[in-house]
């Protein structure tokens, strides 16, 4: 009885397996090659941009960090970020130096080999041809070429992702049991670069006992307590020191109750957004919400409590409108699923703009987020007897999907599970070839009609173009690099568009430093204008009136600032300089002496304990020149 023809003969023409064998190491040779040389070009076109040099907000903590590591200091007291990345950029700079291009060399050769992975993925859970289409679009999809340039953790990320998938596949066709170990211990760096990888563990936990229900069921539940253990081994380090510390259970980081709540509360968009009174710096975020939380429980709050205070309102938000929280949920579906790229530091779609080779004619998320909506669905029926192979790769990318819209969606969380989508999407393009070449119009048509409603979801306009935050990070690069005259073009661009008080401030800082005083104070001046009570304007203010000689100006200034802010210490302490200055020694105590019980880095604290030794030793000196002329003064005849 003659069968229909498979897809892999259809589109290998018939031709015998050897010979197939050898076409697919053909085939994946040239996609790997493809891969590598469009990171390379990438990362020698990066090098142009200051960028390169001078990366964005949560490098600085990186770099730092990993300063630390290599000091021997493997624990913080500070740092409250996921650690992973800290420790690669230790790990690289121990072997290379302190030369950013390392690193990214590193990430674009990971990031070639992802298509090879996508590919075993597919072989396993689909057909040889899915699999070379999959590893096709994730050679050539833009995105990840770019986030393999970038200094975050996203590359490593997506990597590790792809290869805990195939040793899955790999552990569950072998019997040593052993395997699970480093599975198991790739699981626990995911976790350690993102917590709410917690989410994807618990499902290949899961998965590893279920998955073989002929086997048995002892066999299965070890496999899987190896693969949660050894995860469990790798984060634990940290966990500890949190324990030990401050006595408070800690998994990984204290932040996860801030960012749940940025991406679930009254205001939210599905994208990230600003908490009043809290920063957008990391480091300074949650110790600024750790403030905020300190103040509405009324007490000192520790870290897990704080995290704790602001999982509690979110919470309290779903409970009191569960149709608005059920409304962002679906907006935030939608926002996954979208063709564009939600930028957070990093934008695609504005640094494409400066670069060629990230406007290459490939396929964008706006045909392979359709293409791969489809093919989960495809692959649903596809090999109905090879189900379990299928729930892999599906399953991790469904349990990515909501790891994600649990808390809020940018481009760089969505990479993760990138490939997997392109790989359904090989599969969607499989079905409508091998349908072409049957020359089954009806089911043709039907993959068409499909599209239609899927590429319009992922097309909706959820989210506006903004270059603005680019020109603004370009303008923070150029100064970083000492360019001031670039860094003041892309402020002056900004400005034209829009006003805000972060490019007003930093305006007046550019033209502070470059001399132009009256330019830099009219900025200030502009920025108080949006928001009367920024601390910041208020001293750079009195920094600019010192150094015109009003004086008195900037004791107002100053005094101001104080007023409104009476528990920080940095318009004291210049009140303090600015008195010493003058000769008004009483004044310039009074100021110090409200400054011995307040809270300062070592910093200011040494510049303190300066002053103050500098004022005793004016007074002691003056006392004693008053002395001096008191004596010379009866000495003389009347």
């Amino acid at each position: 009885m003659k069968t229909d023809p498979s897809a892999d003969e259809i589109l290998d023409f018939g031709k015998a397996a050897p010979h197939r064998k050898q076409m697919d190491r053909t085939i994946l040779l040239w996609i790997f090659l493809t891969a590598l040389l469009i990171r390379t070009v990438w990362i020698v076109q990066y090098q142009q941009s200051p960028l390169f040099n001078y990366p964005l907000l949560d490098f600085t903590f990186f770099e730092a960090r990993a300063q630390e590591i290599n000091e021997g200091r493997f624990f913080s007291d500070t740092y409250l970020f996921n650690p992973l990345y800290p420790f690669f950029l230790a790990g690289v700079q121990r072997v290379f130096g302190a030369d950013l291009f390392f690193p990214r060399l590193i990430q674009v050769v990971l990031g070639s080999f992802n298509p090879l992975l996508v590919y075993c993925i597919g072989l396993f859970a689909f057909s040889r041809i899915s699999a070379r289409f999959g590893a096709f679009l994730t050679a050539v999809y833009l995105p990840l070429v770019y986030f393999d340039g970038i200094l975050m953790a996203t590359s490593l990320i997506t990597f590790l992702m792809l290869a805990v998938t195939c040793l899955l596949i790999y552990a569950r066709n072998s019997t040593r049991e052993w395997l699970y170990l480093p599975i198991g211990i790739l699981m626990g760096f995911l976790v350690l670069g993102r917590p709410n990888f917690l989410l994807v563990m618990a499902g290949l936990t899961l998965w590893i006992v279920v998955s073989e229900p002929q086997a048995n069921i002892y066999r299965r539940i070890n496999r899987a307590l190896i693969f949660a253990c050894s995860a469990f081994v790798i984060v634990s380090p940290i966990t500890i020191h949190y324990w030990l510390q401050n006595g408070e259970f800690i998994l990984v980081a204290p932040h996860g109750g801030i960012n749940f709540f940025i991406g679930n509360n009254p205001d939210a968009t599905g994208t990230y957004m600003s908490i009043p009174g809290v920063s957008d710096l990391p480091g300074q975020q949650i110790i600024d919400s750790q403030k905020k939380a300190s103040e509405a429980l009324g007490h000192e709050a520790s870290a897990s409590e704080a995290s704790q205070y602001w999982m509690d309102r979110s919470i309290e938000f779903i409970r009191n409108h569960p149709s608005r929280f059920a409304g962002l949920l679906v907006r935030k579906i939608a926002l996954f699923w979208n063709a564009t790229e939600i930028p957070s530091e990093y934008s695609f779609h504005f640094d494409r703009e400066f670069h060629s080779v990230l406007r290459l004619p490939f396929p964008n998320f706006g045909w392979i987020g359709p293409l791969g909506l489809l093919g989960i669905v495809i692959g649903h029926f596809f090999r109905r007897h090879c189900w379990r192979e299928r729930i892999l790769p599906i399953g991790i990318s469904f349990l990515l999907m909501v790891s994600v819209i649990l808390f809020f969606v940018h481009a760089r969380y969505r990479m993760a599970v990138t490939p997997f989508i392109c790989l359904f999407a090989g599969v969607t393009l499989e079905t409508a070839i091998t349908n072409w070449r049957m020359k089954q119009f009806k089911n043709l048509s039907l993959i068409g009609l499909a599209l239609i409603p899927a590429f319009y979801f992922c097309h909706l306009d959820l989210v506006p173009r903004n270059d603005l935050p680019g020109y603004f990070n370009l303008a923070n690069a150029y100064y970083q690099a000492r360019n001031l005259k670039d860094a003041e073009k892309c402020l002056r661009y900004i400005l034209t568009r829009s006003e805000t008080l972060s490019t007003w401030m930093f305006w007046g800082t550019i033209q502070q430093e470059a001399g132009k005083n009256k330019q830099a104070e009219a900025a200030y001046k502009r920025a108080l204008q949006l928001d009367p009570n920024h601390y910041e304007a208020m001293l750079n203010l009195a920094i600019l009136c010192t150094q015109s000689n009003r004086q008195p100006e900037a004791v107002a200034w100053l005094e101001k600032a104080e007023n409104m802010y009476p528990n920080r210490p940095e318009a004291i302490l210049n009140l303090a300089m600015l008195f010493y200055s003058c000769d008004k020694s009483e004044q310039a105590i009074s100021c110090l002496a409200r400054l011995s019980d307040m809270e300062m880095d070592l910093a200011m604290r040494g510049q303190v304990d300066h002053l103050q030794s500098l004022v005793e030793r004016k007074i002691r000196i003056s006392g004693v020149e008053q002395n001096q002329q008191h004596q010379e003064k009866e000495r003389r005849p009347d």
